[in-house]
């Protein structure tokens, strides 16, 4: 008896120790984890789990990578002071807003202990003063504010009279010296009482802009010397006549004219705002820029989607801007990297550049970028793609800013809506690459030698069934270039296009085998064809509507035969009574020309476009 007793107690503490062990199975199985979650209302102590999500996304990145939980969901709100480092142990990770919450990461700190000093608004900023924590940007309720400067009437007297050479060739017959590059020869007493630890340089040159700092300044002889050389040598060509010469001066308090001016005394680590009468220090939110990108991809990386966030709010360190804007810092920064999607993303707001990538299979879709400092989306490496996003109101700062570059090859730009941009709207794209079906309005806003589509040392290209359209009809701006294919640019061809209202929509330099085909060009003005030695230009069955003249800039004029001679069954209706140069009397032989009533051709103008760009 005693023995069955012992028996049945061993069995039922074994039925009892299973029934242990198949209940925390079944309860890991159902609490098991397979996203992490974040909200503004979480603790970086909790799980991450739904019910206790995490608050910040660096905690999410260190608990994805220790669970290996491969996808994130923030939930709706604003988070402050965000900046991650992706590694190669997060290839495969999702980030994505939570079931269309709106989401927005900002690189940016909010004000504390803000306070009154006279007419100004100040906040200390620890850090400010080595530049280990720096901006250019300032967002006050929600809005950008103008950074303290001084323009017009600065200019500089260096002379630079060394012959110019293709870039192919290095720019210049003389390679120019560190001090041509860095030392600025200012006018009488423009920069005596500027602070050289505050004081930022912009210089303009004719495609690029130089953007440094003073590491000394001579009262004396006269002479600022750069932090950084400049891009071009000083003296040489501006930006155009009117700006030849000049430079501003940025971050000074002499440049504190009225409210919504704002300046960094580095010195004393403390910013000043001025604000507008309706602005006082209980109802003001200051939006200060901390950290250079929100995303930060390392080598190695891949396999990375990210979805459905608003990205603003980040800075850049001083440094040059080089070409196009290359050089600036963005809010989505990374090299070496492999399959990366950005999907249905807003970059805005942003001290910088919107993206700048280097790798492979990297595809930006559906987004929208706006309102940046610097340009919009930057790639380098092959297989990359650009498809239905929206890049309008950058390089509001940087103004060798384009929308959208790359080189590489087998890239694709398609799709894609962008207006106001400072210099090009597309600069290069790579080898055997796709433009096609994109808008672009109002590019070369500011610098020149650039283009609404601007492509050099390419081949294979092909540009096609894009608008491009430029609405101003100013005098100084009117001859701005469309399509422009520069050195080294081989075997690239233009189908189906139209270009509206751009006043050299047609320009080759130093290009070869370049074919036009089924092109719309249209202009309210005259319209120039602009060849600089270049050989095998062709034009076949393209349409020409100008209320004007026709002009051709070809050299050397030796070449004049070659592209009378393959321009073949083009239509063109003009206006002006004048054949400039005989240009069109020459081409009466192999293509139909007529001219007409100005008012008719306006009618035949607005249908081509209404119906294309709709």
């Amino acid at each position: 008896m005693i023995f069955m007793e012992k028996l049945l107690a061993n069995k039922l503490t074994h039925f009892l120790f299973l029934f242990f062990l198949f209940y925390l199975n079944v309860n890991n199985l159902l609490n098991a984890q397979d996203s992490i979650y974040l909200s503004n209302t979480g603790n970086d102590l909790n799980s991450g789990s739904i019910r206790y999500p995490l608050k910040t996304l660096s905690k999410a990145i260190i608990v994805s990578r220790k669970n290996n939980v491969k996808h994130i969901y923030i939930r709706g709100g604003k988070y402050y002071g965000v900046s991650v480092i992706l590694t190669s142990k997060d290839s495969g990770l999702y980030i994505s807003n939570y079931k269309g919450e709106k989401v927005v990461l900002s690189g940016s700190v909010l004000s504390d202990s803000l306070y009154k000093s006279g007419k100004f608004i100040v906040q200390k900023l620890q850090g400010t003063r080595n530049r280990s924590w720096d901006f250019r940007m300032l967002l006050v309720n929600g809005s950008p504010r103008m950074l303290a400067h001084i323009s017009d009437t600065l200019s500089f007297k260096n002379i630079w009279n060394i012959k110019a050479k293709p870039a192919t060739e290095g720019f210049w017959e003389k390679k120019p010296s560190v001090e041509a590059l860095s030392n600025l020869l200012y006018s009488g007493f423009d920069l005596n009482d500027i602070d050289i630890n505050n004081a930022e340089v912009m210089i303009p040159h004719r495609w690029d802009e130089t953007y440094s700092a003073f590491v000394n300044l001579d009262t004396v002889k006269k002479v600022a010397v750069l932090a950084y050389p400049a891009l071009q040598p000083l003296g040489s060509y501006g930006a155009d006549s009117l700006s030849r010469g000049k430079y501003l001066i940025w971050n000074v308090k002499q440049g504190m004219l009225g409210p919504g001016n704002w300046y960094l005394d580095r010195l004393n680590e403390k910013l000043y705002y001025w604000p507008y009468p309706n602005e006082k220090l209980d109802n003001l939110i200051l939006e200060i820029p901390r950290y250079r990108a929100i995303f930060n991809f390392q080598a190695g990386c891949s396999n990375i989607i990210i979805q459905g966030l608003d990205i603003k709010g980040c800075t850049n360190v001083l440094q040059n801007e080089l070409f196009a804007g290359y050089g600036i810092d963005a809010t989505v920064m990374g090299d070496s990297i492999n399959n990366i999607v950005i999907k249905n993303c807003s970059i805005n707001n942003s001290g910088g550049s919107g993206i700048n990538l280097k790798g492979s299979n990297i595809h930006i879709v559906n987004s929208n970028f706006f309102d940046l400092h610097g340009g919009g989306i930057y790639l380098k490496g092959n297989y990359n793609t650009v498809d239905h996003c929206k890049i309008e109101n950058v390089g509001n700062f940087f103004r060798s800013s384009v929308a959208i570059a790359a080189s590489g090859k087998k890239n694709r730009f398609i799709n894609n809506y962008i207006s106001n941009v400072p210099y090009s709207g597309i600069c290069g794209i790579g080898d055997s690459s796709l433009i096609d079906n994109n808008i672009i309005y109002n590019a070369m806003q500011v610098l020149s030698d650039g283009a609404f589509i601007y492509e050099g040392l390419h081949s294979m290209v092909k540009i096609q069934n894009n608008l491009l359209v430029d609405t101003d009809s100013s005098k100084v701006k009117k001859f701005r270039l469309g399509i422009y294919f520069d050195e080294k640019s081989l075997s690239c061809y233009v189908n189906n296009n139209i270009t509206f209202n751009i006043g050299v929509p047609v320009h080759c330099h130093l290009a070869r085998n370049i074919h036009y085909f089924q092109n719309n060009f249209l202009s309210d003005n005259e319209q120039r064809l602009s060849f600089r030695n270049s050989e095998e230009i062709f034009f076949n069955k393209n349409l020409f509507i100008i209320k004007g003249k026709l002009r051709p800039y070809i050299y050397p004029e030796n070449s004049f035969s070659m592209i009378i001679n393959n321009f073949i069954d083009n239509t063109i209706f003009y206006s002006s009574k004048d054949l400039v140069d005989n240009f069109l009397i020459k081409l009466s032989n192999n293509n139909s020309i007529s001219q007409q009533d100005a008012t008719i051709l306006d009618s035949k103008i607005r249908k081509i476009v209404y119906i294309n760009k709709n």
